[in-house]
């Protein structure tokens, strides 16, 4: 008996919550990554987490769970309407808000935790260096990777054409390009990720130079390589489409379908198990990375804001007011992510509700 549509997201969706599963365990425990003494990178007293860091580990942890809270919800609304293809775009918003809500939870923990930080825990940096070496994306790709990509990618779309030639009537444009074009549109904003982590600079201190470097060195070539990782699975979705799409009539009433749901679990397990290692590798070589109090690259202008500033005379991404760090929408790499944001936004809209 054929699996419908409906079976097949729910599979999906199920393969997803277990990943996830995997994934708050490690966050859990990552205020611990350095060992007892130490609160992420504070260096806290044997009675932190028996006193005051009690309610702070346990508030971190609680927003950690956040994201969770409103996937539940979500899924409450999917099964009350019954649209269970919106399980593939809970999936991928789930993954954005857990990413983001993760950052910043640490941030407001850390903030939380300095008024009790021991003094000399943390080295006080007197002088530091910042790299003037021009980094090229060019560098840091992997040529035949970008060809696999490329081939598998416009011969999907070719062959998605060549359906529209040979059956003009049969399908909309929206129907049979609107995921493609969804998927290419992710493509190009982890490309565009990629731009800004070769791009990333920060000061190092000049006592253990190259540690920091390598360290500094390490966190780019994982998140680069965890963006090149997605772009493949991001391809191979394209193919799998343009595959479905082909299949026609039998899709529905042979084995087609578990196939294809077999290749998408097979190759979601094999990221997951990647990523699992390639993320346990860069925490262990951040762990060896003793933490310094660096210079605020971000301080040096008062304002107000709270969330959101545009200040022009300091054109970082955040900068640090009175009342915390603040997105400056007069970076470009801000503005650039505004425009990508709201372009995946109308795109969506134009996908689940036009």
């Amino acid at each position: 008996m054929p699996m419908s549509n409906s079976q097949v997201y729910w599979v999906m969706f199920s393969f997803f919550v277990v990943i996830q599963a995997s994934t708050v365990s490690r966050r859990w425990k990552l205020p611990f990554l350095r060992g007892p003494e130490w609160f992420f990178d504070v260096h806290v007293g044997p009675d932190f987490y028996s006193g005051a860091g009690r309610p702070i580990l346990r508030r971190h942890r609680l927003r950690l769970l956040l994201p969770y809270a409103v996937e539940l919800v979500a899924l409450a609304a999917i099964l009350l309407f019954g649209q269970p293809v919106h399980l593939l775009y809970l999936m991928f918003g789930v993954m954005v808000l857990i990413v983001g809500n993760h950052v910043l939870a640490m941030q407001a923990a850390r903030r939380q935790a300095r008024p009790f930080e021991i003094p000399g825990g943390r080295r006080e940096v007197s002088s530091v260096a910042l790299s003037l070496t021009t980094r090229r994306l060019g560098d840091y790709t992997n040529r035949r990777l970008e060809a696999a990509l490329a081939v598998a990618t416009l011969g999907a779309l070719a062959w998605l054409a060549h359906l529209r030639a040979a059956a003009p009537g049969e399908t909309g444009l929206d129907e049979l390009f609107g995921v493609p074009i969804l998927l290419l549109y992710l493509q190009a904003g982890l490309l565009l990720a990629k731009r800004g982590l070769v791009a990333w600079r920060t000061p190092i201190p000049l006592d253990q130079a190259e540690t920091y470097m390598d360290g500094r060195e390490h966190a780019r070539r994982f998140f680069l390589d965890v963006c090149d990782s997605i772009r493949i699975l991001l391809a191979g979705a394209l193919v799998l489409w343009a595959i479905r799409q082909s299949a026609g009539h039998p899709w529905e009433t042979n084995g087609a379908r578990a196939i294809m749901l077999f290749a998408w679990l097979v190759s979601a397990s094999l990221w997951a198990v990647w990523l699992t290692r390639r993320r346990n590798l860069f925490l262990a070589v951040a762990g060896r990375t003793p933490p310094v109090k660096m210079p605020d690259l971000a301080e040096g202008d008062a304002h107000s804001a709270r969330w959101v500033c545009f200040l022009s005379s300091h054109p970082v991404l955040f900068v640090k007011g009175t009342r915390g760090y603040a997105l400056n929408l007069a970076s470009r790499r801000t503005q650039a992510g505004v425009l990508y944001l709201a372009g995946l936004a109308a795109l969506c809209a134009w996908l689940f509700v036009g």
